[in-house]
């Protein structure tokens, strides 16, 4: 009996032991994890914040790729607009070559100081 008391009791030791390893590991783990949840819940905040942002950039895009096509759309027309009012080619020639014969008057007139057109 003697030997059957001090086995148990080397058992029951050695179980109180493991139980208290056991807790230890329990107690670290919950440690552990504790600190995982903090982490996630940083990380959440964190996520939240990236996505506010990249919305907040996606905005800021939408509106100044709408200012540029505006500005496209008005460069096409003034584009346009400014094709109306050219003269056809003829007429640009005619007209360079009416100012180039003006040119040429004054010019002459300058020589000889007379003038047709009423200036010195």
């Amino acid at each position: 009996m003697a030997i059957d008391n001090a086995h148990l009791k080397r058992t029951e030791e050695k179980a109180r032991e493991e139980a208290t390893q056991a807790k230890t590991r329990a107690d670290k783990l919950q440690g552990e994890l504790e600190q995982a949840n903090k982490d996630m819940g940083g990380l959440r905040e964190e996520l939240v914040t990236s996505k506010n942002e990249a919305d907040k950039l996606r905005e800021a895009m939408n509106l100044k790729t709408d200012k540029v096509n505006f500005q496209r759309g008005h460069v096409s027309q003034l584009t346009q607009s400014i094709s109306q009012l050219a003269l056809p080619p003829s007429q640009e020639e005619a007209k360079k070559k009416g100012m180039v014969a003006v040119l040429a008057l004054r010019i002459t007139c300058l020589k000889k100081s007379w003038s047709p057109c009423g200036s010195p």
